[in-house]
């Protein structure tokens, strides 16, 4: 919205209706989401100029429109001594170091102003805390609740899946913690225990918590207490950690809340010596007290260890049975169960899923569509292969941040054609996953087997080229016209630099693919009509290893329209002429019309599947150009020799030779195309986010620049007016 205010305001009356409108400005968001979302501290990318010139000019025009206002720590000032906003009722503060934010609090009049008279909805982003700084975001909340006379929802750090500063209520001061008027809280906090200090008094009249515990532990609370949560209508518990301290803290602390209305529970619980959470314990333990709920929102992973009991752990279906007659909506489940070491995990969720994220994601996921996920983290001490990330591609549409965690490579190393796609993804960890899981994200290993069998044909040809037997000079001719034939195929890389050809290859690639699976399809019927057919038309054959190849030859030829067979049986009206006929027309109606069919649909929907993702998909090739060429030699053939003779040298002198110089030229000759892990992921190069945006437009810009002119001069349009329209 920044850009957007800047560059369009004051253009022309056009722009200025357009940009200053009452429904566009109604919700001034002042921030940049590139720094929200990312990992590492960064400077505000927003220009001064750019603040200076909205604060001055273009505030004074919309301040009285705006009802929702979102501002960052660099551009607070600015923005809030500009004017007043008479109509703000909610503020953001977003992006705050906790010293800074806490310094604002005590010191802006302005804002302690606002926050005093005017703001009810109240939204605070604090930067990932380090140590013992999380005394200050305690006290951040504290002067919040007491700063706030009519404050009534009110999100501390729980804005972005990427980084939720806890809370540590031990630090909260014992007086001035409390709100009258505050309803609605999204929280983060260390413990469970912290939980309960919020309904100990100080938030009488809250009725909706939603609060995210990073660990689910502590002393146990009473099954049957006396005290009970009469207020609250609406509660959301979720935990990211595994917890074993369900049936004592979790339960219990559900029964006290004996009028929700609306209960949501996001859990990962560890048992030892059980069995799995099913819909009769969800009931009985806690559900059958809450005589006003209308609505229960759940996703719950078991995992069992069975070590000293030999406890039978139920079946899937058995856990779907559990579900029946208790008033659930539609619920899904499913299990993986190892025998061998009597251990289990039962995931079961309430459908349509809900929930914005998905925790601990595992080999054992069976698939479904989750369209509402947009945070996905992977942990296993199995390797993740990369059929599973094609699952999670398809099965989680709208992903945006994916975090995987493993320390074991994949074990097959050679991957398909296919480009996982992820179009809505805009930030990928790997800082605990093993350098193998990037190379499924960005390289493709598998170009390169087609160069390495050509060269090995080539060389075994000319070997047997000169053998002096006429055989062998038979098969170097055979070798050497396959290797001919590969060659020549090689000629498609140069396309890859073309952006409306290059990703025409992985079409051909893909559907190469699905050619494979056809073809052994097609190959079963191949032998069930051509054995039966040559049979039935030419009687007992003695056998030779050329009558497969007469067989095929004889089945292959039907489904181009190859038919002069049919001579040969037309006027045989025997037995066998009929089942051949018979063989002849079923054969033709299942191959010609279904199969073929079939094929062509198959083709179509990965056409359709790629043509979507054309511009991403040319961006991978040309990267993978440019690192192939990069890795490569720099002279061609037949001086390529050259090159491996200077880096045998390089080699030869850095394991004989101590010299500081020649170890660091090694170094970079080796090193040359190794790129850190943490610069692919979070670009941390030397250029801002601004930067490199701005090199990416007009890379792309230059590129459809020459294509463009290489259309306009194949097409020789030299009318410019025709022209400048058709580029508008």
């Amino acid at each position: 919205m920044v850009e957007v205010l800047y560059s369009l305001v004051d253009v022309n009356r056009r722009f200025d209706r357009l940009a200053l409108d009452s429904l566009y400005i109604n919700n001034l968001n002042m921030t940049d989401t590139m720094t929200i979302n990312s990992f590492i501290e960064q400077p505000c990318s927003i220009d001064a100029e750019v603040i200076s010139k909205i604060s001055e000019k273009i505030l004074p025009r919309i301040h009285s429109q705006v009802h929702k206002l979102t501002i960052e720590e660099f551009s607070i000032k600015p923005i809030l001594l500009a004017v007043n906003y008479p109509q703000l009722y909610s503020l953001s503060l977003i992006n705050f170091q906790e010293e800074m934010l806490y310094q604002h609090l005590t010191d802006d009049v302005i804002l302690r102003d606002l926050l005093t008279k005017q703001i009810t909805h109240l939204n605070i982003d604090i930067k990932k805390t380090i140590g013992q700084r999380t005394k200050i975001v305690s006290k951040i909340f504290a002067l919040i609740l007491s700063l706030c006379k009519k404050l009534t929802v009110f999100n501390f750090c729980h804005m972005f899946p990427t980084r939720k500063c806890i809370l540590p209520i031990c630090y909260l001061p014992s007086t001035n913690c409390m709100s009258l008027t505050l309803v609605k809280l999204t929280i983060t906090v260390s413990s469970l225990l912290d939980c309960l200090y919020l309904f100990d008094g100080c938030l009488d009249s809250l009725s909706t918590l939603i609060i995210n515990v990073s660990y689910i532990f502590g002393p146990k609370i009473p099954k049957y207490s006396k005290k009970k949560f009469l207020k609250l209508r609406c509660f959301s518990l979720s935990s990211p950690k595994l917890t074993v301290d369900y049936d004592d803290l979790i339960v219990p602390l559900l029964c006290q809340m004996v009028n929700l209305e609306e209960l949501k529970l996001y859990l990962l619980v560890q048992r030892f010596d059980s069995t799995y959470i099913d819909g009769i314990q969800l009931y009985d333990q806690f559900l059958v007290y809450m005589t006003q709920l209308k609505k229960f929102t759940f996703n719950i992973k078991t995992n069992v260890s069975n070590n000293f009991l030999r406890v039978k752990l139920p079946s899937n279906e058995d856990i779907q049975h559990s579900f029946i007659g208790r008033g659930y909506q539609q619920v899904t489940s499913y299990i993986h169960y190892d025998s061998i070491e009597n251990k289990g995990k039962c995931l079961i969720y309430s459908v349509p899923y809900e929930f914005d994220y998905f925790f601990n994601l595992d080999n054992s996921f069976q698939g479904r569509i989750f369209y509402k996920v947009r945070y996905l983290t992977m942990d296993d001490t199995i390797p993740f292969e990369h059929k599973l990330f094609n699952i999670i591609s398809e099965d989680f549409p709208f992903l945006e941040f994916l975090r995987i965690s493993n320390n074991y490579s994949p074990k097959v190393k050679e991957h398909s054609l296919t480009l996982i796609t992820y179009p809505y993804l805009t930030l990928l960890d790997l800082q605990n996953a093993h350098d193998d899981y990037a190379e499924l994200f960005l390289l493709r290993k598998n170009a390169y087997l087609p160069h390495v069998v050509a060269i090995i044909l080539f060389f075994v040809g000319i070997v047997l080229r000169y053998i002096p037997i006429s055989e062998c000079f038979c098969a170097a001719r055979i070798i050497l016209s396959f290797d001919l034939s590969i060659w020549f195929i090689r000629l498609l890389d140069m396309f890859t630099a073309v952006k409306l050809l290059g990703f025409k290859l992985v079409m051909i690639g893909e559907m190469v693919h699905d050619l494979n699976f056809f073809m052994l399809m097609f190959f079963v019927f191949i032998l069930a009509f051509g054995v039966s057919f040559y049979s039935l038309v030419f009687g007992v054959q003695e056998f030779t290893w050329h009558l497969p190849r007469k067989i095929i030859n004889l089945a292959y030829w039907h489904i181009f329209g190859e038919i002069e067979r049919l001579e040969i049986f037309e006027e045989n009206f025997k037995a066998n002429g009929y089942a051949a006929f018979i063989l002849l027309l079923g054969y033709m109606t299942i191959v010609s019309i279904l199969l073929v069919n079939l094929l062509i649909a198959m083709f179509s929907n990965t056409f359709d599947r790629l043509q979507s993702n054309a511009d991403r998909i040319w961006k991978f090739q040309r990267y993978s150009l440019v690192s192939e060429y990069l890795s490569r030699p720099s002279f061609p053939s037949p001086f390529i020799f050259l090159s491996h003779c200077v880096r045998l040298t390089l080699y030869t002198l850095a394991k004989c030779c101590k010299s500081e110089f020649i170890q660091n030229k090694y170094r970079q000759h080796v090193n040359r195309t190794k790129y850190s892990k943490t610069y692919f992921f979070f670009l941390e190069l030397s250029f801002d986010d601004k930067s490199i945006t701005k090199i990416e437009t007009i890379e792309d810009a230059y590129c459809d620049e020459i294509y463009y002119n290489y259309l306009k001069q194949e097409r020789k349009l030299l009318d410019e007016p025709d022209l400048d329209e058709e580029r508008v």
